[in-house]
């Protein structure tokens, strides 16, 4: 669960699929990326 203030400063939804990256002695979460959010794909 992601507290509603971050979600807010980042911008993410409530529900938005996240990717959790192992970095050092912590993680980086960055929104998973739809393909129908691609530019190239119509």
């Amino acid at each position: 669960m992601i507290p509603k203030s971050l979600r807010e400063a980042y911008h993410w939804e409530p529900g938005q699929e996240l990717v959790a990256i192992a970095v050092g002695d912590g993680i980086l979460l960055k929104p998973k990326k739809s393909l129908q959010k691609q530019p190239w794909l119509k």
